[in-house]
C-alpha cells in the first residue's frame, strides 16, 4: 500500500520530470502521478473516484494543454473537478504567470483564504520546488497523524487527552487498537520533523515525546 498518493499535472517537459524526481525520493514508497495534460488528469481523477483510491494531494500548474503537444492556456475546469469529485483534498497551484488576470481571479475566489489547503507557489521564486516539497510533506504526515490519533482517542476540544483509564481500557479490548496504537507512535518517532507545529501540539496532549532522545522517544501519556 502506498504511503501518499500524489497528483501532479505540469506540461513543462523539465519541470514534470524534476518534481517527479524530488517528490519520489522524499517520499519512495508513495504513488507520485505526473500528467502533462488536462485530459490525462481528468482520467486519473475519474479513476480514482472510480476506484475509491482518492488523492491525497493534487499540485496543478494553471497553463496546461488540454491534451498533450497543444497550446497551453490558463484552466481552471481541472481545479473545479477535483473539488467536486474529492472534496477532501488540497489543491496546491504552482504558476509562473501570478500577473495574469485569469489567475489573479481565480485564487481570490476560489482560494480566498490560502491557508492550509489552498496554498499556490509561484515557479518565479528561487528554490520553489524544495518549498513545494517542504510544504507537502508537513500537511501529509501532519494530516495522516491528525487522522490517525482521531481514529484511536476519538474528536476532542483542544488540549483535552482521552483519559488514562478510557485509554487502556479500549487497548485491553482490542487487538486491532493495540496495533494501531502501535503503528501511530512508529510514525511519530519516524516523522517528528515533518509534522507541523498544530500536529505536534496535538500530539502532545496524548502523547510525552522527548524529541532530544537518539531516537525520540515516545510514550503514553
Amino acid at each position: 500500500m502506498n504511503d501518499f498518493r500524489i497528483l501532479i499535472v505540469e506540461d513543462d517537459p523539465l519541470t514534470r520530470p524534476e518534481l517527479a524526481f524530488l517528490f519520489q525520493e522524499a517520499l519512495p514508497d508513495s504513488l507520485i502521478l505526473t500528467l502533462g495534460s488536462i485530459s490525462e488528469a481528468r482520467d486519473a481523477v475519474s479513476d480514482a473516484v472510480a476506484g475509491g483510491r482518492h488523492f491525497d494531494l493534487a499540485i496543478l500548474d494553471f497553463k496546461l494543454p488540454q491534451i498533450p503537444g497543444a497550446h497551453a492556456e490558463v484552466d481552471e475546469s481541472l481545479c473545479a473537478q477535483i473539488q467536486k469529485a474529492m472534496p477532501e483534498v488540497p489543491v496546491v497551484h504552482i504558476t509562473g504567470f501570478l500577473d495574469d488576470p485569469t489567475i489573479e481571479k481565480h485564487l481570490a475566489q476560489i482560494h480566498p483564504d490560502r491557508g492550509l489547503r489552498s496554498r499556490f507557489f509561484d515557479k518565479g521564486t528561487t528554490g520553489w520546488p524544495e518549498e513545494l516539497l517542504d510544504w507537502s510533506e508537513k500537511y501529509l504526515y501532519s494530516e495522516r497523524v491528525d487522522r490517525a490519533i482521531t481514529d484511536l482517542f476519538g474528536p476532542r476540544a483542544p488540549g483535552l487527552p482521552m483519559s488514562d483509564e478510557a485509554v487502556r481500557g479500549s487497548l485491553g479490548k482490542s487487538t486491532s487498537t493495540s496495533i494501531q496504537l502501535a503503528l501511530l507512535m512508529e510514525d511519530i518517532r519516524g516523522h517528528w520533523n515533518k509534522f507541523d507545529e498544530k500536529a505536534k501540539s496535538r500530539i502532545r496532549t496524548q502523547f510525552q515525546v522527548d524529541d532530544q532522545e537518539k531516537p525520540i522517544r515516545v510514550t503514553l501519556l
